[in-house]
């Protein structure tokens, strides 16, 4: 039999994702899902700007340095605020501003990000046309099916939104918010209203989720709490708008590292167990990485041992031919009575009970056993495909630090050590994301028993005094060493 590459997924129904855009532009995406329609004004899509990298350039563009109209415009915004009567001094400062708005490019990228830092901002941009993929992934569908799997009950980009318009009411650079009003090319002006119309008519965010994934602490879990607390008035008034954003994007790319890493886990430790002997509970507790974390995070130990790169690409070619494996015996009409994932899905012991009569229904036919025993063999051992690369580029490009030469990705998870070497060594903004965000809100105290539960729910066993030493290092510590896990930390606001 040969592995499909279906992209339905019947235990988490996860679209199939690829290697993703800046996280400005995953904040976009959310954005835009809530308009419900598409810009019309280009097949390809919106992009903000292009780099010199880019070979070809037919998207909408809407960054407003080419357009006279525009820098017109913005120089009147700018001169009404600052009283700054010399054109040719505006203009300098109008063009300084709308550079500074880029985020961070990186190495070989065709298309530079604007930061979105309102919500007209957010939509100066889409997937489509800042990959330059005629089809991209939905990102906005894989977060939003990140938050149903981890408990979330809402749209995941509705927050977001009103985060990104409540800046505008609770701030007091109003003069921002009108100069990147005035940025907003007037095609597309009008998705905002029609954003602010669907949002009078209800969201749709139904998904069904199963039962017995919600007792558990997984990546999706972690995003739909850390999600909630960052998106809470509290946390959202509490920051500066830049540095709101950076930290969102944070949690989103974060989210997807770890969100497939766990996915891929999943699938490869539930064959793995369709084949062994052990009990239902020890599958169903491997495969959601319960007391097994898939990455390890220990400065003490040398370069060599705590390289991950070989760790993950495997894992993802042996998840994604499990994944292929499963999918394939559950669409075959040949598989009569084959226990389907969904008949599992509403009871909390229902994983448990599907590895059981799969089991059993493996062993009920001779032949049936020996051709399985043949496929299941093949995808414990891993196959190298397209698809397993697409999935390991995504998770690899999601949490690595993306910087250029002599520059720092600060929120990444991962960093190169030379040519041979990835390790897990967060950057220090991505440990005050994750520590900070442990908590509901600013003021809500702490402690590493919290953030080793968080990292734990992203997959992550981290040594102690790896923990203590990065605490120290960022200045979040808030009392003595000796109290072990109970040691509090604070929030960075």
């Amino acid at each position: 039999m040969a592995f499909s590459t279906e992209t339905k997924d019947y235990f988490f129904n996860l679209p199939r994702p690829q290697y993703p855009p800046p996280s400005e532009v995953l904040i976009s995406s959310l954005v835009w899902e809530l308009v419900g329609s598409t810009f019309k004004g280009s097949d390809k899509g919106i992009i903000y700007k292009k780099t010199d990298n880019a070979k070809r350039f037919d998207s909408f563009q809407t960054n407003p340095l080419d357009n006279k109209k525009k820098i017109d415009q913005l120089i009147n915004v700018f001169g009404k605020h600052f009283s700054v009567t010399e054109k040719a001094h505006a203009e300098r400062a109008v063009r300084i501003l709308v550079e500074d708005m880029v985020g961070n490019i990186p190495p070989k990228a065709n298309s530079a990000a604007l930061i979105p830092l309102n919500d007209s901002a957010a939509l100066m941009q889409d997937v489509k046309g800042m990959t330059g993929l005629k089809n991209p992934p939905n990102f906005a569908e894989i977060f939003q099916s990140f938050y149903s799997l981890g408990g979330g009950e809402s749209s995941v980009g509705l927050p977001v939104y009103n985060a990104l318009k409540s800046h505008k009411i609770n701030e007091k650079a109003s003069w921002l918010d009108d100069f990147i009003d005035s940025m907003m090319p007037d095609e597309l002006k009008e998705f905002r209203k029609q954003i602010d119309s669907n949002i009078e008519l209800g969201l749709n965010s139904d998904r069904k989720v199963p039962v017995w994934l919600l007792n558990f602490d997984t990546p999706y879990s972690w995003f739909s709490k850390t999600w909630q607390n960052l998106m809470s008035p509290d946390w959202v008034n509490a920051m500066p708008r830049r540095r709101w954003v950076d930290w969102a994007g944070c949690v989103l790319r974060t989210a997807i590292g770890a969100g497939y890493l766990f996915e891929m886990n999943f699938y490869y430790q539930l064959v793995r167990g369709l084949k062994g002997n052990d009990s239902a509970i020890d599958i169903q507790n491997r495969a959601l990485s319960v007391h097994s974390p898939i990455l390890t995070w220990d400065e003490s130990s040398s370069i060599s041992s705590r390289d991950v790169s070989s760790k993950i690409r495997k894992l993802v070619e042996r998840g994604t031919a499990s994944r292929n494996l499963l999918n394939d015996w559950i669409r075959d009409d040949e598989m009569a009575n084959f226990p389907k994932p969904e008949a599992y899905r509403t009871s909390e012991s229902g994983l448990q009970q599907w590895i059981q009569e799969t089991r059993s229904w493996l062993v009920t036919d001779k032949q049936r056993r020996q051709e399985s025993n043949t496929q299941l063999n093949e995808a414990i051992s891993g196959i190298a495909s397209s698809s397993a690369n697409n999935m390991y580029e995504t998770i690899r490009y999601s949490l690595l630090d993306r910087a250029g030469h002599g520059e720092s990705d600060l929120y990444a998870l991962m960093k190169k050590r030379g040519s041979r070497y990835t390790l897990v060594e967060p950057g220090h903004e991505w440990f005050v994301v994750i520590s900070s965000l442990t908590a509901s809100s600013p003021d809500s105290r702490i402690n590493v028993r919290d953030l080793v539960q968080s990292l734990s729910s992203l997959g992550i066993d981290a040594n102690f005094k790896t923990i203590i030493r990065n605490i120290e290092s960022v200045g979040l510590g808030r009392s003595s060493h000796d109290a072990d896990d109970a040691v509090e930390i604070a929030t960075a606001f």
